[in-house]
């Protein structure tokens, strides 16, 4: 660097530049990882308020309507990236009908790209996994569909007309509900699952209110 007698200004040479030009790059590269796994965990991260949110409508919608409500969590795979959607339904006459000419749809679908699920033992979001119903093999529940979007998983939660949750397709008001159920999310790129920014979303049966873990 060198001071110009034409201006009184600073002048650099071009060695000087590149070695600055290279110190930034430096810096530059050593941020992308950071950068990355903040983009990671904003995925997860609004893919357990999506769901999150749609619990809590579910249930609303449940206690308003004094009926039934199922909501399906399916896994997809759209333009070969992984992800997840999210529809409901409740019964039209009031009982656990799951008969398909019973089933009102809630809403259009949610499509939750670039998550899958995982089971929840597997991973360390601090969510009680003791006597919980893991949704992530859950796979006795309703098949339903919503415009183009089947729901043929069986992966779903039924919310009774007083609120609480269950897995039970058909519940009886002596059947009870499900102390706990959970669904972990891992961020996905393409069709493979990137550990190390899971969340959990862990459903109260006798509330029917989520709950969000993360690590």
């Amino acid at each position: 660097m060198r001071f110009s007698h034409l201006g009184g200004c600073w002048s650099f040479s071009l060695i000087e530049l590149l070695v600055v030009l290279n110190i930034a790059l430096y810096f530059f590269w050593l941020a992308v990882p950071s950068f990355n796994s903040i983009t990671q965990a904003y995925g997860v991260t609004e893919a357990a308020y999506n769901v999150s949110s749609a619990v809590e409508r579910a249930r609303s919608e449940a206690v308003a309507r004094k009926t039934y409500v199922w909501l399906g969590v399916q896994q997809v795979v759209k333009e070969g990236t992984q992800g997840l959607s999210v529809g409901m339904v409740c019964s039209k006459d009031g009982a656990a009908n799951t008969n398909v000419a019973n089933l009102l749809p809630l809403g259009k679908p949610l499509l939750i790209q670039r998550v899958g699920l995982v089971p929840s033992t597997t991973v360390t979001t601090g969510a009680p996994t003791g006597g919980a119903v893991d949704l992530e093999g859950f796979m006795g529940g309703v098949i339903f569909q919503i415009g183009k979007t089947l729901f043929q998983d069986g992966r779903t939660i039924t919310f009774m007309p007083l609120g609480e949750a269950t897995t039970n397709p058909v519940p009886t008001p002596s059947s009870g509900f499900d102390h706990l159920m959970l669904l972990t999310f891992r961020q996905a790129r393409g069709d493979r699952l990137i550990p190390g920014n899971d969340v959990t979303v862990a459903i109260d049966g006798s509330v029917g209110l989520p709950v969000i873990y993360r690590k």
